[in-house]
């Protein structure tokens, strides 16, 4: 059996994925940046080494900061006085600070971010993805395109299908820029042959796969666009849901996201602005509460937002929108479907743990059914690891909540045995 896919495809066959990456060349996974005059060796500072001004200053951020207001002139006061003390000019430093705690009186809530409704391309396939793990799967690279840019992920699909069945779609966000890894990608295999069309995206600026043994050139696709635009990725993914959907074996009514790190913050996003989510697990979200992570910066507390310096290169009020943007806290009402959230118990009282009840506040104040789980050792949602995920709590848990809202449905038993294919369609046909 073969698989029309609407639309041109962009590559056959695993040697153009070789040769274009010859072309092309290697592309960075993150980006690098400078740091403000000012900003260098914070992180090493502590709350006892604030003078009074500042320390005043970063008193009464807190509340506006955390209400997602907009601080953007009292930020500018305070840039310029970190510049001035790292230049020695103290007076100059303790007047900025001054000046900043004066504007922080009666600051205005930041507007809500607008949303694009996204189109729904069609995935191109590039390569054939074979390995470990993937026997009775038939799994492809891809690429959406949206306009200029592309972006990369995996398709997999059970080898044997009954004629007619389409399965239902599960979509896996991973958790940082360097890409699946192989054992991520045999337990999606696994995943896949119990009845699932799997989607794995790299989003903006993230690699598709990790530079392992036996992937080959293929590692060389990275996913454009600013890793930091999260809001974008979460758009990214809905218009790739809907251009899977397309897809003649692929169930167009719903689907389920599951997310890691990074990738959970976007699947939440996500979530609120796809279309029918079955349900969403997020586990070990990055940044729920970006607006709280960037207040602890600044007061020296704990540094639970490692590159914050070069995100604060960019202009203040492009840092204060694009954190609306991608602040899960914000918009945690407009949520949809049940949600399983996973965080790390060693965290309780820290940064991330706050974020969490940030959200959970606001989240709960919808009608949706939500559970929250702390483990005591974080892990891969996947089932990863010798006993095949058995030994893997979180990964349990997920499978769980997500088998329980949106289980897998291999069409075996639905159908009569003359509408059935029981046999792997051939490797050279695709989608």
């Amino acid at each position: 059996m073969s698989i029309r896919f609407p639309g041109r495809q962009v590559f056959r066959g695993t040697l153009a994925a070789v040769v274009l990456a010859a072309v092309v060349g290697p592309r960075r996974c993150a980006g690098g940046g400078t740091v403000r005059t000012g900003l260098e060796g914070i992180a090493w500072q502590s709350p006892e080494t604030l003078h009074r001004g500042e320390r005043a200053f970063v008193e009464a951020l807190r509340d506006p900061l955390l209400a997602a207001r907009d601080c953007r002139a009292a930020l500018e006061h305070w840039f310029g006085g970190r510049t001035a003390d790292a230049r020695g000019d103290k007076e100059g430093a303790a007047a900025a600070w001054a000046a900043a705690v004066q504007a922080l009186e009666g600051v205005a809530e930041l507007g809500k971010p607008g949303w694009d409704e996204p189109g729904s391309p069609a995935p191109g396939r590039l390569f054939a993805l074979e390995g470990d793990g993937l026997s009775m799967v038939q799994g492809y690279g891809v690429s959406w395109r949206f306009g200029e840019r592309s972006q990369y992920g995996l398709l997999m699909l059970p080898a044997r299908r009954p004629l007619g069945h389409r399965f239902p779609l599960l979509v896996y966000l991973c958790a940082g820029l360097d890409g699946l890894s192989r054992d991520e990608v045999a337990a999606l295999g696994r995943q896949c042959r119990k009845g699932y069309a799997v989607v794995a995206m790299a989003l903006r600026g993230e690699c598709l796969l990790r530079p392992e043994p036996g992937f080959g050139a293929v590692d060389r696709y990275v996913s454009d666009g600013d890793p930091l635009d999260l809001r974008g990725s979460a758009w990214d993914v809905c218009a790739a849901i809907r251009g899977t959907w397309r897809l003649e074996v692929v169930r167009s009514d719903t689907h389920a996201l599951v997310g890691s790190g990074r990738g959970g913050t976007v699947a939440l996003l996500a979530a609120m602005h796809a279309p029918r989510p079955a349900c969403v697990v997020a586990v070990d979200c990055w940044n729920l509460n970006p607006f709280r992570s960037y207040w602890q910066r600044v007061a020296r507390l704990a540094n639970c937002w490692e590159d914050w310096e070069i995100f604060c290169t960019r202009e203040v009020e492009d840092q204060l929108l694009r954190m609306r943007s991608w602040s899960v806290v914000h918009d945690g009402e407009e949520l949809a479907g049940p949600i399983l959230l996973v965080s790390n118990r060693g965290d309780a009282g820290g940064c991330e743990d706050l974020a969490e009840k940030d959200f959970l506040g606001r989240a709960a104040a919808g009608d949706r059914q939500l559970e929250a789980h702390r483990v005591e050792t974080m892990a891969s949602p996947l089932p990863i690891g010798a006993g095949g995920g058995n030994d893997n709590h979180v990964y349990r848990l997920a499978s769980r909540f997500l088998h329980s809202h949106y289980p897998p449905d291999d069409g075996r038993g639905t159908l009569p045995p003359a509408d059935r294919t029981d046999t792997p369609p051939n490797p050279g046909e695709g989608p």
